[in-house]
């Protein structure tokens, strides 16, 4: 993938935010406590009803373990059966 940046005052949409909290094996709350903001925070950012700011994706990307590129950019791996 082309190496992507955000822009500071950037709104960015994260299609792959369900994916990597799935993956993760987080619930909406976990996550939400985890990164410090409300569950129904998490609920539109996954339902891409919300864009997220950067410090939004910072929070978010912290406590999935996974860099912000990752988050906004990036499919998680597939597991393994």
């Amino acid at each position: 993938m082309a190496q992507q940046s955000f822009q500071p005052d950037g709104n960015y949409m994260l299609p792959y935010l369900r994916q990597w909290r799935e993956y993760r094996l987080m619930t909406r709350g976990e996550l939400a406590a985890a990164a410090g903001m409300s569950e129904s925070t998490v609920v539109k950012l996954e339902n891409q009803t919300q864009a997220a700011r950067i410090s939004t994706i910072a929070k978010l990307a912290a406590a999935l373990k996974v860099t912000r590129e990752q988050l906004v950019w990036e499919a998680p791996p597939e597991r393994g059966n």
